[in-house]
């Protein structure tokens, strides 16, 4: 069994792929930065954007319905779900981007 160790401790420092020097690497995290942050900023707002789309299209659809159409009334179940999407999406979004600065 300590032979088979040895070898994932080789294999794994193969490969390792950091810097050398410390200050090399900093230098390389301060030029990317700035990317990553927007990157991930664009990537957020996609996705709070289709969970948007998705939203108000189950929205829509229970709007419309001629049986039963949704009312933001407590006597309506749907209005807790509706009002957990909205919760989610409006928190998530912010902590999102909160935690991606």
């Amino acid at each position: 069994m300590p032979s088979q160790s040895g070898s994932l401790v080789r294999c794994f420092k193969s490969l390792d792929l950091r810097f050398k020097i410390s200050e090399q690497e900093a230098k390389f995290k301060r030029h990317l930065d700035k990317q990553v942050s927007g990157s991930l900023m664009v990537c957020i707002m996609f996705i709070c954007g289709m969970y948007l789309l998705f939203f108000l299209q189950k929205y829509l659809a229970q709007i419309c319905r001629e049986d039963l159409p949704f009312t933001w009334h407590s006597s309506d179940p749907r209005t807790l779900f509706f009002s957990t999407d909205l919760f989610v999406l409006v928190v998530g979004g912010v902590l999102l981007g909160v935690l991606s600065v």
